[in-house]
């Protein structure tokens, strides 16, 4: 079992790592969350990150968001690779594109929106159902 520190934007990205964990079993054991404060803790932190990661493991997970691509990101963020220690994950575009590809009802392409939180945000305020009236 691997241990780790996870590192992420938000709630959403939190409960979606926890999720892919445990239904891939993936033998990683999270014993504690740190950011929680959007992707401008992530980058101002990234040198912290890159130093704690030489004494454990940390999942960084940071929405691609604006940038063209992955390998963009990385470079801007390592001026390359990250090290070793510090896996970084990068959802195409948001994380939210992850919970929509999951699901039959939304859209077929989720990766290839703009801004999918936004269009999730839509979705739900436009929805007939309310607060407590979610059905299963």
């Amino acid at each position: 079992m691997v241990h780790a520190t996870l590192v992420v934007e938000d709630i959403l990205q939190e409960a979606a790592v926890h999720r892919v964990l445990a239904s891939e079993g993936i033998p990683v054991s999270i014993y504690r969350t740190i950011g929680l404060q959007g992707a401008g803790f992530i980058d101002t932190n990234v040198a912290r990150l890159v130093r704690a990661s030489a004494h454990g493991r940390y999942i960084v997970i940071r929405d691609l968001d604006r940038h063209h691509c992955p390998p963009e990101l990385l470079r801007q963020m390592f001026g390359g690779s990250p090290p070793e220690g510090l896996l970084f994950v990068v959802p195409v575009r948001e994380v939210e594109s992850w919970i929509m590809a999951d699901a039959p009802s939304f859209d077929d392409s989720p990766e290839l929106l703009d801004d999918p939180k936004e269009y999730l945000v839509s979705l739900a305020r436009n929805s007939r159902k309310r607060a407590g009236s979610l059905e299963r």
